[in-house]
């Protein structure tokens, strides 16, 4: 009998131990780093509403701010402007202090959080993250960082394991001519937050909280006006004197609490080429053509917009080529201002809209509106210009 208890006792042991063996290897990375169960809602939309104007730049002086308005990118986009490609998004956390680099969420999963029209961008993702067994027992500040879309040379760095400041350095090459979407297959994205990790809790999945994304670039759009619509189209857009590549963090990005922290004064970080690039986006005939293109100082080497269009009402279809270009900055009286401080740079996350309102073989009439690319609303300028 107490052989059979002995017996009995070692294959109970033989089990616990391999039961212990299977929650080690669920539990621990291959060097000893313990597994961190963490989760977060990335937001490309948001469920505030209605909108005001806490949210939003002072329309009549979008470079103001001394009143505490600040960059706030979380309102709902539309279509290709939110699209994220999963396999490239990578989520790193960084000592608050130092900023050295603490580990990369993997094991991503997800699944769309969103309930109203409002929130359709809210996706809730769960994952995994090795951290240094001497600080699973300790309370600790991270600064967190979200990546999406970036080339693979990029996500590279990012993953392998630079400080902070290192990641000041990323950028990404725009897009080839002809086919706007084939280099970097969707917009390049960034958001920053600060969260705290209390380890010390014991098991269970640490909720990081939201974190919202920013886009790189700014979006260029040239449209026709509804009056026009049933008789002119669009057949080319070109945009001269872009720069070929840009940086994926704003200015001041490493400064930021979170990335609706982010002020319009000094977010402007323009990665200056030697070459400039003019690409080319062209159509059938279209109601409106865009390109979305990586951030520029337009004083000095202004970035002007040249287009093309197509006549159809007429008994034969015909081409009309206006010698005037749309320029970046503020018309008075008709005309472009040449005075350089009435010159716009074109700034990531914007939408500027070129609405053609008039046309005639030599010259254009039209409206220009700049949105931030999530809310939609006016922001800076809008004017008319005669025909020349």
């Amino acid at each position: 009998m107490t052989d059979r208890l002995t017996y009995l006792l070692i294959a109970l042991a033989s089990l616990l131990l391999t039961a212990c063996s299977v929650f080690d290897d669920h539990m621990y990375g291959p060097n000893g780093e313990r597994k961190v169960s963490v989760s977060f809602v990335l937001a490309l939309g948001s469920s505030d509403a209605p909108l005001t104007k806490a949210e939003t730049w002072d329309p009549e002086d979008p470079s103001d701010d001394n009143d505490g308005i600040g960059y706030d990118p979380k309102v709902i986009g539309s279509g290709y402007d939110n699209t994220i490609d999963p396999g490239t998004l990578q989520v790193v956390l960084y000592h608050n202090a130092s900023g050295d680099f603490i580990g990369q969420v993997d094991d991503l999963t997800y699944h769309h959080a969103g309930e109203t029209e409002n929130d359709m961008n809210l996706y809730e993702f769960t994952g995994s993250l090795l951290m240094d067994e001497d600080l699973v027992d300790s309370q600790i500040t991270c600064k967190m960082m979200v990546f999406a879309n970036m080339p693979e040379s990029q996500r590279e760095i990012i993953s392998g394991g630079v400080n902070v400041s290192g990641l000041e350095a990323l950028k990404f090459t725009r897009f080839t001519v002809g086919d706007l979407r084939k280099d970097t297959e969707y917009i390049p994205m960034w958001g920053v937050k600060t969260v705290e990790m209390n380890l010390s809790e014991g098991p269970g999945t640490k909720d990081l909280g939201t974190i919202y994304a920013l886009r790189a670039m700014a979006k260029v759009e040239v449209k026709v006006s509804e009056e026009l619509a049933d008789d002119y189209t669009l057949t080319e857009m070109n945009i001269c004197n872009l720069n070929a590549s840009g940086y994926v963090l704003p200015g001041n990005a490493l400064e930021q609490g979170a990335t609706e922290d982010l002020q319009l004064a000094g977010c402007l970080n323009v990665l200056d080429s030697d070459q400039y690039v003019s690409p080319v986006v062209t159509s059938e005939g279209s109601s409106s053509l865009a390109m979305y293109i990586p951030e520029k100082d337009n004083h000095g080497f202004p970035s002007e917009i040249s287009v093309t269009l197509k006549y159809n009402g007429g008994a034969a279809p015909q081409v009309i080529c206006p010698e005037s270009t749309i320029r970046f900055t503020e018309y008075k009286l008709g005309k472009p201002s040449e005075d350089d401080a009435d010159i716009y740079d074109v700034i990531r996350n914007h939408n500027y809209i070129f609405e053609i309102t008039g046309i005639s073989p030599d010259g254009l009439r039209f409206i220009v509106s700049v949105k931030d690319l999530d809310l939609g609303g006016i922001y800076g300028f809008i004017y008319d210009q005669d025909m020349q």
